[in-house]
């Protein structure tokens, strides 16, 4: 048996163009709904409409300071996982609000699973928005001890645990001379 979650509607408010009708089963009268994400101008409109999810492309990435081509994921609350229907690959969140509002310690958790040392550049080009406390708990809460032990996130938030290896800190600085920050989302 496995839990199943879908979006029922609320009142006669319009609704956006990702929902789409679910299967209903025999017997069952309201109207069910699954977010279907197509594109990443989808997953903005769901997030507009308050669905705990976005999409992390590139060009987020690079305007947090980290010139870098890759395909598009999609970062989903676990609550609504087998709600929502996409090409895209998926990231989970444990957190409902750090997949409806992302911060940058949210934006370089997600990323972490694309490119662990690039998500520590990006952490280290806005350590002055980084808040250590915050990316505690969310690493935390995520559990990516090993992945943020691995990438030296513990250099901006002192009290993370260390649980295996880590690169050497020369490799680290190799990685932040390697590529030039661009610019920031304003």
């Amino acid at each position: 048996m496995h839990a199943v979650s879908y979006f029922v509607r609320s009142g006669e408010a319009r609704i956006p163009a990702v929902f789409v009708a679910a299967p209903i089963p025999r017997g069952r009268p309201r109207v069910r709904f699954l977010v279907r994400i197509s594109t990443e101008e989808d997953a903005d409109s769901a997030n507009k409409a308050s669905i705990p999810l976005f999409a992390l492309t590139s060009d987020t990435i690079t305007a947090l300071g980290y010139p870098v081509r890759f395909p598009s994921q999609l970062v989903v609350a676990r609550s609504i996982l087998r709600a929502v229907e996409t090409r895209f690959r998926t990231i989970s969140f444990v957190s409902e609000e750090a997949a409806l509002r992302p911060r940058i310690e949210d934006v370089t958790l997600a990323f972490s699973n694309v490119d662990p040392i690039a998500a520590r550049v990006v952490l280290e080009r806005n350590r002055a928005d980084v808040d250590p406390e915050y990316l505690l708990k969310r690493v935390l809460s995520e559990n990516l001890e090993a992945r943020a032990t691995y990438a030296r996130f513990f250099d901006l938030a002192p009290a993370l645990p260390r649980v295996g290896p880590s690169i050497s800190a020369k490799s680290l600085e190799r990685e932040f001379r390697k590529n030039p920050p661009t610019g920031r989302i304003p």
